[in-house]
C-alpha cells in the first residue's frame, strides 16, 4: 500500500490523498459563489492530487494518469495561465521524470509532427501545436480559455493605453506614438502578434475542436446551465484512484463553465467566436 506524507505530519494512502482532494474540490464549489472566491479550496485540492508525486516520482503520470484532466482544470481555477499549463505538460522545471513516463501531453506545445504536417485537414486548421492537432478536447478547451482570457486582457490594456496617450498628449511630455509603439508588444504579457495573433489562436483552436466533432461541447458550455457530463460526455476522465466514488466529479464541468462566465470579458469573447446552435455544432 503506497503511503504519502501529509503536511500535518501524518501518513495517508495515496487513495486517501485523492479522496481529500476530491472532497476539497466539491466543498470549494458548494461553499463559494464564484471560482475566484473558491480558489483557496481549489489550490489545496490541487496540492492533494499532486502529493502522490512524492511516492510515485517519475511514475506519477502513469499511475495517476486519470487525474491529469482535473490537474489541468485546477491549475487555471487556482489562477494559473497558459504558461502554467505549458509547464505542467512539458515539465520544463521538473527533474523527477524520465522520458518513458513523461506526461501524456509532454509534447503538446511542440511544433506539429511531420506526420501531422502531411495531413491536409490538420494543416487547414491553422494550429501551431501538436496538442491542438490531437483529439484531446479538455486540453483544447482550456487552451481556448487561456487565449480568450489573454484577448480580454489585451483589449483592456489597449483601452488603458488609449487613456494614457490622451494624458500624455495633454501634458505634451513625449511623443504619443513613441509611447504607444513601445508598449503595445507587452500588452497582456502575451502575444507579439497583438490582437490579431491571439485571435488567430482562438480561431484555429475552435476549428480544431470542431474538426474532432466536439463543437457541441462548446455550444453547450456557452448556452446550457449548468454544464454537465451529459452535455460533454467523456470530457474529464474518471479518477481511477477513487474507483468511481467521486464527490467532486460533477462539479468539474460547472467549474469549467464558471471560468468562462466569470472571468472578465471572456463570456462575450466566447459568444464572439462560437456561433451556431447544437444542430449546427454537431
Amino acid at each position: 500500500m503506497m503511503m504519502c506524507h501529509d503536511p500535518s505530519g501524518g501518513f495517508f494512502t495515496c487513495r486517501e490523498m485523492m479522496k481529500t482532494g476530491d472532497l476539497l474540490l466539491a466543498t470549494g464549489y458548494k461553499e463559494s459563489d464564484t471560482v475566484a472566491h473558491g480558489w483557496l479550496y481549489y489550490q489545496e485540492a490541487l496540492s492533494y492530487f499532486l502529493m502522490p508525486m512524492v511516492v510515485f516520482k517519475n511514475r506519477y503520470h502513469h499511475v495517476c494518469s486519470t487525474v491529469e484532466d482535473q490537474v489541468l482544470l485546477l491549475i487555471i481555477a487556482s489562477g494559473g495561465d497558459d504558461e502554467a499549463i505549458r509547464s505542467w505538460c512539458s515539465e520544463e522545471s521538473s527533474e523527477i521524470r524520465i522520458l518513458v513516463d513523461k506526461s501524456p501531453r509532454f509534447d503538446y506545445y511542440q511544433d506539429l509532427t511531420e506526420e501531422q504536417k502531411e495531413t491536409d485537414e490538420i494543416l487547414a486548421l491553422g494550429v501551431n501545436y501538436r496538442g491542438l492537432a490531437k483529439d484531446d478536447t479538455i486540453f483544447q478547451i482550456i487552451y481556448l480559455f487561456n487565449q480568450m482570457k489573454a484577448l480580454s486582457e489585451y483589449r483592456e490594456d489597449v483601452k488603458r493605453l488609449g487613456a494614457l496617450k490622451g494624458e500624455i498628449s495633454r501634458l505634451n511630455a513625449v511623443s504619443v506614438d513613441v509611447v504607444s509603439n513601445n508598449l503595445l508588444p507587452y500588452l497582456a504579457s502575451h502575444n507579439v502578434g497583438g490582437e490579431a495573433g491571439i485571435v488567430k489562436e482562438i480561431q484555429s483552436t475552435v476549428r480544431a475542436i470542431d474538426y474532432f466533432g466536439k463543437m457541441s461541447y462548446l455550444i453547450h458550455l456557452r448556452d446550457t446551465l449548468p454544464f454537465s457530463e451529459e452535455h460533454a460526455p467523456g470530457l474529464f476522465k474518471h479518477n481511477g484512484q477513487l474507483m468511481g466514488r467521486s464527490l467532486g466529479r460533477k462539479f468539474l464541468w460547472m467549474i469549467l463553465q464558471d471560468l468562462f462566465f466569470e472571468t472578465p470579458g471572456v463570456n462575450s469573447i466566447l459568444n464572439e467566436f462560437v456561433s451556431g446552435d447544437i444542430e449546427g455544432g454537431e
